[in-house]
């Protein structure tokens, strides 16, 4: 192989590792640094959307995560929050923040927790269906939505709310199934 095509595939990381540590062939970081320049290539060209942002914009935070779980059906489910969504260029943001959200049951009770940091407990409002709670709430910097499908039927006029240290959390009673006895004969 001609040394001039071998430099050229060689980046400046190499060239110091080639010259400290005296490698004369394939530099053993060439891999990792390689795979550095590839992940920061992409994170630049995914935060470009980001250079389009107004003063205001640009003073807010932006978040992106998901919460992986077992579904109601065994099937492990993802849910994605935070006010950025994923698109084919990178990321875009949206109006709404969508605030992270779980259940779970306890005793006879469904329990439904969400983060809403940055509210007052005057400014969320919380409606409730047999299969659904939808949750919105306005602080000062961000504005936030969520619907959270329950994995079991509620009773929504039992619900209590407590919101506490940027967490609200809803308890409801579920529809108890009337399981009906039957008589079994021994033979």
């Amino acid at each position: 192989m001609d040394k001039d095509k071998d430099d050229r595939r060689k980046s400046p990381f190499d060239e110091f590792f080639d010259r400290f540590f005296g490698f004369s062939k394939r530099s053993p970081f060439e891999d990792l640094f390689r795979e550095f320049d590839e992940m920061f290539e992409r994170m630049q060209r995914d935060t470009g959307s980001f250079e389009e942002l107004s003063p205001e914009e640009e003073k807010r935070s932006y978040t992106y995560g998901f919460n992986v779980f077992i579904g109601p059906d065994g099937k492990p489910k993802v849910k994605e929050f935070g006010n950025l969504k994923p698109y084919h260029r990178g990321m875009m943001k949206k109006e709404k923040y969508e605030p992270s959200s779980s259940t779970y049951t306890e005793d006879d009770s469904l329990i439904v927790v969400v983060d809403l940091p940055g509210v007052d407990k005057r400014d969320i409002d919380v409606n409730a269906s047999e299969e659904e709670v939808e949750v919105s709430a306005e602080g000062e910097d961000r504005e936030y939505h969520t619907t959270v499908e329950l994995p079991e039927k509620v009773l929504p006029d039992s619900a209590e709310a407590k919101y506490e240290n940027g967490v609200l959390t809803l308890t409801f009673k579920t529809e108890k199934k009337e399981e009906e006895k039957k008589n079994i004969k021994i033979k």
